[in-house]
C-alpha cells in the first residue's frame, strides 16, 4: 500500500509540472505584417585550386522562414518598426574553394524607408540586383513579380583573391511569398 501512494503522489506531482510548463511556456505572439522573398542561392567557383572568403549570413539568425505555416518567424529582440519587407536569402553548403564564415547559411536583407532594398554578392558585397516593392509586388529589372511568383536571375563575375582571379556564378531561385504575418519568438540559445 505505501508503494501504491508514493506512485500515486509522483503522478500527481508530474501532471503538476507538466500543466505549469504548458502554461508557463512563452508564446509566440503576432508581429507586423512584411512582404517576405526567399531565395535560393547556388553559387560556384572557379578555379578549385583557388579559395576566396563569402559571408553567408551571421550565425544564429533571428529569421526563419516557416514554409508548413507560411509564416515568418522572427526572434522577439528584432526592432521591426519601420520594416516592410525581408528578402530571405538560403544557401546550399558552397563549395570547398569559399570559405565558409561559419553563418547558418541564410542572409536577411531588410526593406525599410528611404534605404535600397539590394541583392548583394556574400563574396565581395557587390550589388546584383535590385528590387522595389508596390504593395506585395516586386519589380527587378524591369520585370514585376506578384505574390507566389518564382523567377530566376543568374549573376556571373569576377573577383580577385590571393591565388588569382576567380569566376563566381550565383544562380538565384526567388519566390515573392506576398504579405505573410510575422510570429515573434523568444530568442533561442545560440551556440
Amino acid at each position: 500500500m505505501p508503494g501504491s501512494l508514493l506512485v500515486v503522489a509522483l503522478v500527481i506531482v508530474g501532471l503538476v509540472v507538466a500543466g505549469l510548463v504548458v502554461v508557463l511556456r512563452p508564446q509566440s505572439v503576432l508581429g507586423p505584417p512584411l512582404l517576405l522573398v526567399t531565395a535560393e542561392d547556388a553559387i560556384t567557383a572557379a578555379p578549385d585550386s583557388t579559395t576566396v572568403p563569402g559571408n553567408f549570413g551571421p550565425h544564429c539568425t533571428p529569421f526563419r522562414w516557416l514554409d508548413r505555416q507560411s509564416a515568418l518567424s522572427v526572434e522577439a529582440d528584432q526592432d521591426l518598426s519601420g520594416v516592410e519587407g525581408l528578402l530571405l536569402q538560403h544557401y546550399p553548403l558552397p563549395p570547398t574553394n569559399i570559405q565558409w564564415d561559419g553563418g547558418d547559411a541564410i542572409r536577411p536583407q531588410i526593406l525599410v524607408p528611404g534605404r535600397a532594398w539590394e541583392v548583394s554578392s556574400p563574396i565581395d558585397g557587390r550589388v546584383l540586383a535590385a528590387f522595389v516593392r508596390d504593395g506585395a509586388n516586386v519589380t527587378v529589372g524591369g520585370t514585376t513579380y506578384g505574390p507566389g511568383a518564382t523567377w530566376t536571375m543568374l549573376f556571373e563575375y569576377t573577383v580577385s583573391a590571393p591565388g588569382g582571379v576567380v569566376d563566381i556564378v550565383e544562380d538565384i531561385t526567388f519566390r515573392n511569398r506576398g504579405i505573410v504575418a510575422t510570429h515573434l519568438v523568444p530568442p533561442r540559445a545560440c551556440a
